[in-house]
């Protein structure tokens, strides 16, 4: 059977685990969701299995994987609904949105896993290697080892969830209020004097939230949170606050610069 992946990925986390999931799969298709919602009219889908695959974002779901779920079609009709969250330890009551924000397009979610991935959080980065890294990746594979078979005979399964303290106040709370001012969380960003204009960051944003100017940045306030332009900035010029400079900049090291650019 057929099975087409959407994902969205900030820094190779989300994009990794949808490709090692599509070899194990087979016969799949994967998507980026910033290439989906570009259609001009409801998405339909192709196939009768269908994934979702995303980073945690604030206890939550990214704004953009938001914005896919409202431009399903109502009229899909799909044996089979999945979704795997990426996240550094808390996957909180993500799936639980997702699932609700997909039962007001008439679609059921059948199974939603968290999937333990690096921490691509900058203001909480420590620095890392790949020996230290290595534990968690192949911890990862052996957990899509175990996801693909469920998936491959389309078993019903609970959602995962984080604590119910997790779910109350760092989804419930924290990501319900933040929701309204996400956008303008990028007033923050800045570069420092190492900034060479290469225009890298406008190029690698996945929402076009980046504009140079001048020959610097200017964030547009559709920020995603994703951090790719301070994780990926070549000279570590992008700042946020006065929280990361110096800190580790992580890209998922199995991904390619030219997989996260592809819109």
């Amino acid at each position: 059977m057929k099975t087409t992946i959407y994902y969205f990925s900030g820094t190779g986390n989300s994009l990794k685990v949808a490709k090692n999931l599509a070899e194990k799969l087979g016969h799949t298709e994967v998507i980026p969701i910033t290439s989906a919602i570009k259609e001009n009219s409801g998405i339909l889908f192709s196939s009768e299995r269908v994934g979702i695959v995303y980073p945690v974002y604030i206890w939550g779901i990214p704004q953009i994987v938001s914005k896919f779920i409202k431009k399903i079609s109502k009229t899909n009709k799909i044996n089979y609904l999945f979704a795997i969250a990426t996240n550094h330890t808390q996957v909180a009551g993500s799936l639980m949105i997702l699932a609700n924000r997909l039962r007001s397009r008439r679609l059921k979610l059948s199974a939603g896993f968290s999937v333990i991935m690096p921490n691509s959080y900058t203001l909480s980065q420590k620095e890392h290697s790949m020996d230290n890294l290595k534990p968690l990746f192949t911890a990862s594979e052996k957990r899509l080892d175990e996801i693909s078979l469920l998936i491959k005979d389309e078993n019903e399964c609970e959602i995962e969830r984080g604590p119910l303290n997790q779910r109350i106040i760092n989804t419930g709370l924290i990501n319900h209020f933040v929701s309204f001012i996400f956008p303008w969380l990028d007033i923050p960003f800045s570069t420092d004097n190492k900034c060479i204009s290469c225009g890298l960051c406008e190029k690698i944003c996945p929402v076009q939230n980046i504009k140079l100017r001048k020959g610097k940045p200017v964030w547009l306030h559709k920020c995603e949170q994703c951090f790719r332009c301070i994780n990926l900035c070549p000279q570590q010029s992008i700042q946020y606050l006065n929280k990361t400079s110096g800190k580790f900049r992580y890209k998922n090291p199995y991904v390619n610069l030219d997989d996260l650019i592809k819109k």
